[in-house]
């Protein structure tokens, strides 16, 4: 039964992340810079900002557009 524990697991990511949408990268380059206080957060973004995040030493993980989710996570 792994696909079950793999399953419990991003449920538990998804809970524990507030879901800032397209406003992602932003969001997340103001918690790198320390302008807002560190937390998990999970949104949108395009494969080009991701890139751009990994580049500028901002550690992202882009997940795939899982059916129980409300959209892609990254």
């Amino acid at each position: 039964m792994a696909n079950a524990a793999w399953l419990r697991a991003v449920r538990a990511l998804l809970s524990s992340a507030d879901n800032v949408g397209e406003r992602f990268a932003d969001e997340v380059r103001r918690i790198h810079d320390g302008e807002l206080p560190p937390r998990n957060i999970r949104g949108f973004v395009t494969l080009e900002e991701a890139q751009s995040l990994l580049e500028e030493g901002i550690d992202v993980l882009p997940l795939p557009n899982l059916p129980f989710t409300d959209g892609p996570l990254h």
